[in-house]
């Protein structure tokens, strides 16, 4: 066995895989059978769905804020100037809050074609609408989002519960059809 290929071997070995599946994986090479090929890719795309469906079970971590970053606090002591602060600030936000909805709701309604309503989709609407876009080819998440107009998150965790069920495989580059 080569360098490279005992590094390999090692690694996958370290990471849980049986030994005759990492010795079968680290001796693939330009010589392989179209059988042999396939296999390890088969079993690339299994692991590849296997790390993204653990990713995606994780707890999502929450950025640490560096009190550097936030503004001193002050705390006042006086009533007077409890009252001053809030009197001076409630008029600027209540203006500033109708200000922004206006803006939202122009923005909204200029984006129309290419926003989608909060409504749930029928279902399997959204997967027949994915595999209708990877008929042409692998795509990405975002590329699939954009074609169909679902959101980017719906069609990303749509790819991750169709990959792990073997309606579609996760391409070199985005997911595909399987073959």
């Amino acid at each position: 066995m080569a360098k490279n290929d005992r590094d390999l071997f090692d690694r996958l070995r370290q990471a849980g895989v049986r030994k005759k599946v990492a010795k079968t994986l680290s001796e693939i090479s330009e010589d392989a059978s179209n059988r042999t090929v396939q296999a390890a890719r088969g079993t690339a795309a299994q692991l590849r769905s296997l790390a993204d469906e653990i990713e995606r079970r994780l707890p999502r971590q929450r950025p640490a804020a560096s009190n550097a970053s936030r503004p001193a606090r002050r705390r006042s002591t006086g009533s007077a100037t409890r009252t001053r602060r809030s009197s001076t600030r409630a008029t600027p936000r209540a203006s500033r809050s109708r200000a922004a909805g206006a803006t939202r709701a122009s923005r909204s309604s200029a984006a129309g074609a290419t926003r989608t309503s909060s409504a749930r989709a029928p279902r399997g609407q959204n997967k027949a609408k994915i595999l209708a876009s990877l008929k042409k080819g692998p795509k990405t998440a975002s590329e699939i989002a954009e074609e169909t107009g679902i959101g980017t998150g719906t069609v990303g965790s749509t790819l991750t519960k169709m990959a792990t069920a073997g309606d579609v495989v996760k391409a070199e580059r985005g997911y595909g059809l399987p073959k």
